[in-house]
């Protein structure tokens, strides 16, 4: 009598287990790249961010009557708390995205060495 296998039988090998870790942290990752790997919009989403704000800047000394130089109001857009909440994002983002590429890196390693040692014999 064979006994039957099923899904809840499988037992990953080292090989499984490292693929596995991959697909894990490239699910992580995969956003992290979007918004902080090359090509990324982050710069542009910053760059939006401040120049809202500076057309709030310079709409409300509008309607107060006031006057402010483009000096002024990069500076206050800058010195805006939803700037600098968004610089803080952004490096904790960019932080993140270091740590993914590096467990990526990792993994991709240590299969390497296992194709190497499975192809050897050793």
């Amino acid at each position: 009598m064979v006994a039957k296998t099923g899904v809840s039988d499988f037992e990953p090998d080292s090989h499984d287990s490292l693929i596995q870790s991959y697909a894990e942290i490239g699910q992580r990752w995969a956003p992290l790249f979007a918004r902080y790997g090359p090509g990324n919009v982050t710069e542009r989403l910053f760059k939006s961010l401040v120049s809202s704000i500076a057309v709030e800047i310079r709409d409300g000394a509008a309607a107060e009557g006031q006057k402010i130089t483009d000096g002024a109001t990069e500076a206050r857009a800058y010195a805006d708390p939803r700037t600098k909440a968004m610089l803080d994002e952004i490096l904790f983002g960019r932080v993140q995205f270091a740590q993914a590429e590096c467990d990526l890196e990792m993994v991709k390693e240590k299969l390497r060495r296992l194709d190497a040692v499975t192809r050897r014999g050793i």
